[in-house]
């Protein structure tokens, strides 16, 4: 798979022109180029069954795991979810708690906030989801971006 299109959204503090941010770019733009299909091959085939047995189709699952394996491989944590502070806490609906990341990278050093990524397959109501939690990440203060 490739990326066509890269857009950045909110930019504080440029910290899109930061060493954490080219590394986050790089890792997720090499993540979504290893996503291949079948398994095995050098690019993604779009098998239109309806993959309901095994084998058959593409699938989210198949599909997610080589994007979220890539990420591991270059030292992202997977299915992180955000700290349970008091400050997340005051801040987040009562009863409300964010789900976990797709991937989540803590840059060492002197670096800014975690960074979180989201595969995304197109049903808008969990595209919704996943840019809620990145969102209200960077609100409290606990992610840099997403």
């Amino acid at each position: 798979m490739k990326i066509t299109e890269w857009r950045t959204l909110v930019d504080q503090g440029r910290y899109s022109s930061s060493s954490a941010f080219q590394r986050v770019e790089q890792d997720i733009r090499a993540a979504v180029t290893d996503v291949v299909w079948p398994p095995g091959s050098d690019r993604f085939t779009i098998h239109p069954e309806s993959g309901k047995k095994r084998g058959e189709g593409n699938g989210v699952v198949p599909i997610k795991k080589s994007f979220a394996d890539s990420l591991e491989q270059r030292g992202w944590e997977l299915e992180r979810r955000a700290p349970k502070t008091e400050g997340i806490e005051q801040k987040v609906v009562k009863g409300s708690r964010p789900g976990a990341f797709d991937g989540h990278l803590s840059v060492p050093g002197n670096d800014p906030l975690p960074f979180a990524v989201e595969w995304e397959t197109g049903n808008i109501s969990s595209s919704h989801r996943a840019i809620n939690r990145i969102g209200l990440g960077m609100k409290v203060g606990y992610l840099s971006g997403g």
